[in-house]
């Protein structure tokens, strides 16, 4: 029922806003600034943002896709974690790194300690 997607404008002081749209035609639009979205929980109450910040370079977002919470941290290190996705059952992030020098895949428990 809806779309969701990230762009820069041009004259933005952020680097992406991401948009979440009603395909119905209704003028509702949620915006998310500062992040766009890599991935959407197969049950669709998730997304998972990318973000950049000055001290922790690119970090991993998480926020509910009807907007009825705000953003909270999955991870933020010195080292960049870029490009989250869900497992297809919901309970992992997979997501890639340069905490070891070279980029690799991680694999993280979404909402669980690990």
């Amino acid at each position: 029922a809806h779309v969701i997607f990230a762009r820069r404008a041009p004259d933005a002081d952020e680097f992406f806003t991401t948009y979440r749209k009603s395909l119905d035609g209704s003028p509702e639009t949620l915006e998310y600034h500062g992040a766009w979205a890599s991935d959407i929980s197969a049950d669709g109450q998730w997304m998972l943002l990318g973000v950049q910040r000055p001290n922790t370079n690119f970090d991993i977002e998480r926020r509910r896709v009807d907007g009825s919470d705000g953003t909270s941290v999955v991870l933020a290190t010195p080292h960049n974690e870029i490009y989250g996705k869900f497992s297809p059952d919901g309970k992992w992030i997979v997501f890639g790194s340069d905490a070891t020098g070279r980029s690799e895949l991680f694999l993280m428990p979404f909402q669980g300690p690990g």
